[in-house]
């Protein structure tokens, strides 16, 4: 302690090394009021600091604390200057819990908050706080209060005396990098059965997760979707219509997806348009359609077997009934049974001799009619196309048989087609005015012939390229007449079996339907009629 003498001398002064003892006292306890009190010193036991009186207020005498380092539990208990933290953070409530590390920490009175750089005045505070001892003050804050947009935030401590200390630039809220599902490269293959609706969802393809779907922004960074489809910005969700393509089509593409807070993260994706892969059934009978793999729609066209013309002058057989079914739904690595209609046989010569009715084509639970057989002398028989009616009746002409291809089964559209044919015509001269009627066939039904007159055609086919070009399909047959009159039917277009006329007295048998085409067979000019052209079955998937 010092010693009393220097305080006497003309120079006074404290010397000595040990210590001199100020007042002691709470903040209570402060005796000080007015001018006459400015400059009195005492310790304050409530504060723990020195105090002088300014005549005014009483202010603390403190040394500013150090700041120089933190940890946080969200990434590591290392002491550390910098780190970045998950804003989104969910567990413990969402709280993150912070060590700040120093030195001259206020054990009683210090308090710690966060200061955004971005110079808007933020500051965020901490929700809890524990004084653990003058180097070490333990925090909890809420992770969602850090915003990337106003990082980083430094740290400041704050004494009680009002001293404070920052640690600058010491924690950013990351930027909610999506992170994607699938992994690079995944592909997305295009079969010709959906290529007039694709839509391929973020869930499969591109969807990012980490983020809220409908909060982030998808677009294409490098290469290119397929002609005709577009991503959806906000959804991930790639739709449209494309082309068909002669070979496989690859189209490699990078999507980027960012998130609200600037995130981002690519990744490459390929999308494949796979070339209609044709497979066909001509030979009559059954037999089977394995599925490939990933194949889930097929497109179908199926004609049945047509129907054999009449003999004489007698009705042409009906063709096949069609079915034309896209984007068929089918099982990968399913059996399929199928079974592919032969062409009804043509009447043998002379008398009541009628052509047979064709053989019915199936596909799963798909039903294909035969065509109808035509007749001489009674009503041309049912089928999927009906044949045309016969001649020879005195008290009038013959009907022809009625279309009995139904619409597919549980389909709100019509896939199957099938008309009748047309009906005879009778003059009263059985030797030379009389006509059968031609065969109905898919796109049309058959006519009634003239009397004496050059017989019309079978009814026409259907067209279509699902082999790869155009193909007309299930023709009616020709009608027959008698060999003075005029000139015998031609077969409908789509393989219906014509005629042989020479207008000289002689008999000709009419053509046959085109086999695997379900034609009907051309009826007898005085003679046989022809058979009917056998079905088919033809897939594209």
């Amino acid at each position: 302690m010092s010693d009393l003498r220097d305080f006497t001398g003309k120079n006074r002064r404290f010397t000595g090394t040990d210590s001199i003892k100020n007042p002691i006292g709470t903040t209570g306890q402060r005796v000080a009021s007015g001018s006459s009190d400015k400059g009195k010193i005492r310790f304050n036991s409530t504060t723990n600091l020195m105090e002088y009186y300014d005549g005014t207020d009483w202010k603390a005498i403190d040394a500013p604390p150090v700041v120089t380092g933190f940890t946080v539990d969200d990434v590591g208990g290392s002491a550390q200057t910098s780190a970045t933290i998950d804003n989104e953070k969910t567990a413990d409530s969402g709280n993150l819990t912070i060590e700040v590390l120093g030195s001259l920490f206020d054990t009683t009175g210090a308090s710690v908050s966060f200061i955004a750089s971005a110079g808007n005045g933020e500051t965020i505070n901490a929700a809890s706080i524990t004084r653990n001892n003058a180097n070490k003050l333990t925090v909890t804050v809420a992770a969602n209060t850090f915003d990337v947009a106003n990082g980083p935030y430094g740290i400041r401590v704050t004494n009680g005396s009002g001293l404070s200390a920052n640690l600058e630039g010491a924690i950013s809220a990351d930027a909610d990098a999506p992170t994607f599902t699938n992994a690079a490269d995944t592909n997305a293959d295009i079969y010709d059965s959906a290529r007039g609706s694709v839509s391929i969802a973020a869930a499969s393809l591109v969807e990012a997760s980490g983020v809220v779907a409908s909060s982030s922004a998808y677009a294409v960074q490098s290469g290119s979707l397929p002609s005709g489809l577009t991503l959806n910005g906000t959804t991930g969700v790639i739709s449209g219509s494309t082309s068909a393509v002669g070979s496989d089509t690859v189209a490699t593409f990078t999507i980027r997806a960012t998130s609200t807070e600037g995130g981002t993260s690519d990744r490459q994706f390929t999308i494949t348009q796979k070339a209609p892969a044709v497979t066909s059934y001509t030979s009559t009978g059954a037999s089977n359609f394995a599925v490939p793999t990933g194949v889930t729609a097929i497109d179908i066209l199926m004609v049945a077997g047509g129907g054999g013309g009449s003999s004489g002058h007698g009705g042409g057989g009906g063709a096949g009934g069609l079915i034309y079914r896209p984007g068929f739904t089918v099982t990968p690595g399913a059996t399929i049974p199928l079974s592919v209609g032969s062409g009804g046989p043509h009447s043998p010569g002379g008398g009541d001799a009628p052509g047979k009715t064709g053989q019915d084509t199936t596909f799963s639970n798909l039903t294909a009619k035969g065509g109808g057989g035509g007749h001489q002398d009674q009503d041309g028989n049912p089928g999927g196309s009906g044949a045309g009616g016969s001649c020879y009746r005195p008290d009038g002409q013959q009907d022809g048989g009625p279309g009995t291809q139904p619409g597919q089964p549980g389909e709100s559209g019509n896939y199957g087609f099938g008309n009748s044919g047309g009906n005879g015509s009778y003059d009263g001269d059985p030797n030379h005015g009389a006509q059968g009627g031609s065969g109905g066939g898919a796109g049309g039904g058959g006519a009634q012939s003239g009397k004496r007159a050059n017989a019309p055609a079978g009814g026409v086919g259907k067209a279509y390229s699902i082999s790869g070009s155009s193909v007309h399909y299930a023709g009616g047959g020709g009608n027959g007449c008698h060999q003075n009159v005029g000139q015998s039917g031609a077969g409908g277009t789509g393989g219906g079996g014509g005629s042989f006329p020479d207008g000289a007295g002689h008999s000709h048998p009419n053509g046959p339907g085109t086999a695997n085409r379900g034609g009907g067979g051309g009826g007898g000019s005085d003679g046989e009629g022809g058979n009917g052209g056998s079905g088919v079955i033809i897939l594209t998937y």
